[in-house]
C-alpha cells in the first residue's frame, strides 16, 4: 500500500482541491477523530458523499474522544497509544485488504 496525506503536496495548488482528488482516488481511507478538527469530519463526509464504502473507511480515535453528532454511530476503533494505534491500522486495512480481493476475485 502507499500511503498519502492531502498536506504532502507539491508546488503551491489549492491543498482542498488535492486532498479532495485523493480521497477519491483512495482504495482505502484512514480518519483520525481526534482532536475534534473539522475539517477531518469534512473529509469523511465528503469521502461518503463520493462513494467511498463504509467498508473501506478506517476511523480511529484517541481513547476519550467525544464524537460529534455525526460521528457517534459509526464504528470507530479508539486507541491508547501510538503502538495501540499502529496495531489497529496493521490489523484493519489487513482484513479490509483481504476483503475487498475477495469482493474483486
Amino acid at each position: 500500500m502507499r500511503v498519502r496525506r492531502g498536506d504532502d503536496g507539491v508546488g503551491s495548488g489549492f491543498i482542498n482541491r488535492h486532498v479532495t482528488q485523493l480521497i477519491e482516488d483512495a482504495e482505502f481511507l484512514v480518519c483520525d477523530l481526534s482532536r475534534e478538527r473539522p475539517n477531518v469530519y469534512y473529509e469523511l463526509g465528503y469521502a461518503h458523499g463520493v462513494g467511498n464504502e463504509a467498508e473501506d473507511i478506517l476511523l480511529v480515535a484517541r481513547e476519550g474522544t467525544k464524537l460529534h453528532f455525526y460521528g457517534a454511530p459509526l464504528r470507530v476503533h479508539y486507541y491508547e497509544s501510538p503502538e495501540h494505534l499502529k496495531e489497529i491500522v496493521a490489523t484493519q486495512l489487513r482484513a479490509m485488504s483481504l476483503s475487498a480481493r475477495s469482493v474483486s476475485g
